[in-house]
């Protein structure tokens, strides 16, 4: 079904993963964007991992996963050294997958 979104459904998901300031309505476009499997969201997803809020960024750790990429695998080695530990194993389980 995400995959037959469009490419005008693609950029309003995009638009709102910028915009967005709400963290909950934030976690689930990040989720949409994992699940829509698209290199062009890994500048927009890399973004997110530097976030103060913990749910964000394990949110971005999940879309980085389902992303099968080079580009999506060095966001998450970068991710892997993050300081919170739950983060970072997080980050090295999804980059084995």
């Amino acid at each position: 079904l995400l995959k037959n979104m469009g490419e005008e459904a693609i950029a309003e998901v995009k638009e709102n993963l910028l915009l967005e300031k709400n963290l909950q309505k934030l976690r689930q476009l990040i989720e949409i964007a994992g699940l829509l499997k698209r290199d062009d969201l890994l500048t927009l997803l890399k973004s997110f991992i530097g976030s103060q809020d913990y749910d964000v960024r394990e949110a971005t750790v999940f879309a980085l996963g389902n992303i099968v990429s080079p580009l999506a695998k060095q966001i998450l080695s970068e991710m892997a050294q993050d300081k919170d530990l739950r983060i970072a194993r997080l980050a090295k389980r999804e980059s084995r997958v």
